[in-house]
């Protein structure tokens, strides 16, 4: 069975305490293997936990040998704000959770 891991971890560039959610195959350990990563970016009004609450994504991905990051953007639109500075959520996305989840997972 798939395995559920939420990942938390301070945000320099967003000035708060963020997540995202990690679906790793049954197969899976780390290290051990390359496996492809699909991100799942929420929509507006949504958070990082929408496709595990609304969808049957885990079912959808049972099976496949691949790891499905679910990250927390809030209504940034995955967008860095040209007006508040603690809205960086592009940079935030390349610069901090790309790196957590190489160094985690």
């Amino acid at each position: 069975m798939a395995q559920i891991v939420s990942l938390k971890f301070g945000s320099k560039l967003l000035q708060k305490e963020t997540f995202c959610q990690a679906i790793l195959p049954d197969c899976y350990e780390i290290g051990s293997d390359y496996y492809p990563v699909l991100f799942l970016l929420h929509g507006l009004f949504g958070n990082g936990t929408n496709f595990l609450e609304l969808t049957n994504i885990v079912e959808y991905t049972r099976g496949k040998k691949m790891i499905v990051i679910l990250p927390e953007g809030s209504d940034g639109w995955y967008t860095n704000s040209a007006t508040v500075a603690n809205d960086q959520f592009e940079s935030h996305f390349w610069e901090e959770i790309l790196p957590t989840i190489k160094k985690q997972l």
